[in-house]
């Protein structure tokens, strides 16, 4: 046998003790990065799978020359001198990160922990959507899902910005509809399905900008709400009466601590700048900034809408943070595959890196746009399908042919692009046509188009740095407070689809002394109608509280009468109003709807109003 030459007894020994570096969480423990040159070339051999016709130039090698290189690197000349050995800089990374979680953990409990009443009772959490009414006929007949009406209180407690919380589904308030608005009705007695929040706002109880304490004060049976502009909410006029009310006032006996958000923003900016500045290992840095970022999203700035008494609001933050995290690494992982650890591989600008793209993530999760999800039926939705996709191979085709040089990407990189892109762009066409021969539709979460435009950041240059962090921001606000939402879901159903009772005028009887009465009846559904839509039965709701619900099951066929009979052979809903009183001089309002499944109503009619004096109007869609 031939004896290898000293240079390669020297080189074979210089790879065994390269071995034990590979499990080093810091890269700059590594003593000697200069004796890794040699086999820097195995690196960029071709893969047995490329896509580049030219061997050994498959892909560019960009590289970030710092400015001020002393001086960038100062950080790690300074813990070379004091930390030299790789395992000390192990345990250095594991205390630190142990304080910064126990610091972080301490503040939290703060922030969200229990807080209690001058009775040592746990105060309410609320979201800013909650009231004391369900919508439409959730609360059942007369309200008595949503009882107790009166000699009840309690302390609540509101999160920040709850000033203008639109209604997203219809919300009847007398005549009007007020879709997309904020349901504040009266004041300073307010009826009660009138977001708690958003009242206490225009009470001035609760701050708009951090949110705030007060309690809850029951009232009963209340009629005259009227309509006005204060603290930057605007309240709407109900002239009507209502079961439910109530009235927001202050609690000085209660103390809480949650205005905490500013010092553990700052502990979160100190400790993730910090390691920033002294690690030059891209999956150190990129682990421990993902998780920073998603735990300060999910826990704080964006934190889910959890409701319930204090003492459990904690609890529920940490266990829907970690539902939501566990899945989203998965997708840390191919960031950081794909495009991360080749952005910020042996880069030693450490004040650039810090600038460019650990700033740029924080700005994204806190500050940033929120990327917009697109419905399959969307407009945006058509375009980003069937012409994003050919606009975008056009591009990289451009790029490639006439701008070779002057291009991040190799020729190679850009055809593994085109083809990606292709193959994503066919994928969800597909899904946009063939859905709905399931009744169901394609929507894009936000997050999917961030990591749709991740790969294309993973060179080494100032910009991929800076649109790559801020991509990974909008990332992270996006699926540390939504979690990975899917990409299919059932089709909606289409209130145009869904059928509206056609009341007959009704019959209303004015003796000269006692009660009025009002008696209505309604045309009749086919036995088709009735089987294709789902109906169950009828729903009436008399100034918004369901006072008559009807199941034609009960009665052994479907509701097929006609509505020429007398009143006496047909199904009958009569309504008594007491004459005299503050109540008998009010008008009443009504709509029906045909109730589905379990009772539960999709759509009314609109009102029809019966006047004090007697008098009827319909509205629309009435026979």
């Amino acid at each position: 046998m031939t004896s290898l030459p000293s240079d390669a007894d020297e080189e074979a020994q210089l790879l065994s003790g390269e071995e034990f570096d590979q499990f080093e969480l810091d890269e700059i423990s590594q003593r000697s990065p200069s004796n890794r040159a040699s086999h820097e070339p195995l690196e960029r051999d071709v893969p047995p799978l490329h896509w580049d016709d030219q061997p050994h130039q498959s892909r560019k090698t960009l590289k970030i020359k710092p400015l001020f290189p002393s001086v960038q690197e100062s950080p790690i000349r300074l813990l070379d001198r004091v930390i030299p050995s790789g395992w000390e800089r192990n345990v250095g990374l594991v205390i630190f990160l142990a304080i910064w979680t126990a610091v972080f953990a301490l503040l939290l409990a703060r922030e969200k922990g229990a807080v209690t009443n001058s009775e040592g009772n746990p105060v309410r959490q609320l979201v800013c959507n909650d009231s004391l009414w369900l919508p439409r006929n959730d609360c059942g007949l007369d309200g008595l899902q949503c009882r107790p009406f009166l000699n009840t209180s309690f302390s609540f407690r509101c999160p920040a910005k709850c000033a203008h919380t639109p209604e997203p589904t219809q919300h009847y308030v007398g005549p009007l509809n007020i879709t997309s608005q904020t349901p504040v009705i009266g004041g300073p007695i307010y009826r009660g399905d009138s977001y708690i929040c958003s009242a206490a706002i225009h009470a001035g109880v609760v701050d708009n900008s951090n949110g705030g304490l007060g309690v809850v004060k029951l009232v009963g049976h209340y009629y005259g709400y009227f309509s006005s502009h204060q603290h930057g909410v605007e309240s709407f006029a109900f002239d009507s009466h209502f079961p439910l009310s109530f009235s927001v006032s202050n609690d000085t006996t209660i103390r809480s601590s949650n205005h905490l958000r500013g010092l553990l923003l700052a502990v979160s900016l100190f400790c993730s700048i910090t390691l920033s500045m002294f690690t030059t290992s891209p999956l150190t840095l990129f682990l421990t900034t993902f998780v920073a970022i998603f735990a300060h999203v999910a826990l704080i700035t964006e934190a889910p809408a959890v409701t319930g008494l204090s003492d459990t609001i904690l609890p529920q933050l940490v266990s829907l943070c970690a539902e939501r995290l566990l899945p989203s690494l998965s997708c840390a992982a191919l960031i950081y595959l794909v495009c991360v650890r080749s952005a910020l591989v042996d880069l030693r600008a450490q004040v650039e890196k810090t600038m460019y793209w650990l700033g740029m993530a924080w700005i994204g999760a806190l500050v940033g746009p929120k990327l917009p999800e697109l419905s399959g039926d969307s407009r945006a939705a058509m375009w980003l399908l069937y012409f994003g996709g050919i606009l975008l191979a056009l591009g990289f085709l451009c790029t490639v042919t006439l701008l070779p040089r002057i291009s991040p990407y190799s020729p190679g990189q850009l055809r593994f692009a085109i083809w990606g892109y292709s193959a994503l762009f066919v994928a969800l066409a597909g899904l946009k046509l063939g859905l709905p021969f399931w009744n169901m539709e394609l929507r894009i979460p936000g997050y999917l188009i961030a990591l749709a435009l991740l790969p294309m950041t993973g060179t080494q240059t100032r910009l991929s740095l800076i649109v790559q962090g801020l991509l990974l921001g909008l990332f992270l606000r996006h699926v540390a407070s939504l979690g990975l939402e899917s990409i299919i879901r059932p089709a909606p159903l289409r209130f145009s689809e869904w059928p509206l009772p056609e009341v007959v005028p009704p019959l209303i009887y004015t003796p000269e002394s006692g009660n009025w009465t009002i008696s209505f009846k309604w045309a009749a559904l086919s036995t088709e109608q009735v089987t294709e839509q789902a109906v169950s039965g009828i729903s009436v709701l008399v100034n918004d509280v369901e006072r008559y619900r009807s199941c034609w099951a009960d009665r052994g066929r479907p509701e097929t009468f006609d509505y020429s009979v007398d009143y006496e052979d047909a199904e009958v809903f009569t309504w008594i109003k007491t004459r005299g009183g503050g109540v008998g001089k009010t008008p009443e309002y009504f709509r029906f709807g045909f109730a589905g499944p379990a009772g539960r109503t999709v759509e009314y009619t609109e009102a029809g109003t019966w006047f004090a004096n007697g008098s009827w109007s319909q509205g629309a869609g009435y026979y």
